[in-house]
């Protein structure tokens, strides 16, 4: 008796177990070795084994294995919640401005979009915030304090475009990563997006380096 991977599943041994129940009340001398005490295990030592298919299961699996991570809905009242500032990465605030003055563009710690159509210069403007956030000289929290970038792009040649609009921006290449993901082998986390995608059977031996695919102009 198997599973996947020769792996036993938590409902595989819930069946071996009923069937040695079976034998050991019909005539306990039939059951091999070991058998007999294996009947005895109560549910509470078999950990959450007895839970349904659909139910996760604590604690570790049966082969050792890692508990799946189990979802569920949170609920945090508003009055647990500390409210704290925002910092702005960009902050064109004049000095001395009041209230409704403020020029925040960037906040810190937050997913921030540049949209519009080709030729409007988004590529251009992503190159020059780098530089500015690298070498310290963009107002906001991080002014006069350099910090990293990690610059992603799919459409553009780092060593035709991309490294030299950063040296034309003035921006401190040694502060500026390329970023490629290196799959591990699993075909359960690896992806493709019609052509611009490989995995990693197409390339043996080669690291795979991860393909997204992104309309021009987006």
């Amino acid at each position: 008796m198997s599973g996947p991977n020769g792996k036993l599943t938590a409902e595989q041994v819930e069946a071996e177990l009923a069937r040695l129940r079976g034998l050991a009340a019909q005539d306990p001398g039939a059951l091999p070795e070991g058998a007999a005490k294996m009947t005895k295990i109560t549910a509470h030592e078999r950990g959450s084994s007895s839970l349904s298919p659909s139910q996760p299961r604590g604690g570790a699996g049966w082969n050792g294995d890692p508990p799946p991570a189990e979802r569920r809905l949170i609920l945090t009242p508003a009055s647990k919640i500390t409210p704290r500032p925002v910092r702005w990465v960009w902050d064109t605030t004049p000095p001395g401005a009041g209230p409704a003055e403020l020029q925040g563009r960037f906040p810190a710690g937050s997913l921030v979009l540049a949209v519009g159509r080709a030729g409007l210069g988004k590529s251009q403007f992503a190159v020059w915030m780098a530089a500015q956030i690298t070498n310290g000289t963009l107002p906001g929290c991080h002014y006069r304090t350099p910090r990293s970038a990690v610059y992603c792009t799919t459409e553009d040649s780092w060593e035709m475009t991309i490294v030299p609009r950063l040296m034309a921006a003035g921006a401190d290449l040694e502060r500026v990563f390329h970023v490629r993901v290196v799959d591990d082998g699993d075909p359960h986390a690896g992806h493709s997006h019609g052509s611009a995608g490989r995995r990693p059977s197409d390339c043996p031996g080669e690291p795979h380096e991860s393909s997204f695919h992104r309309e021009r102009g987006s």
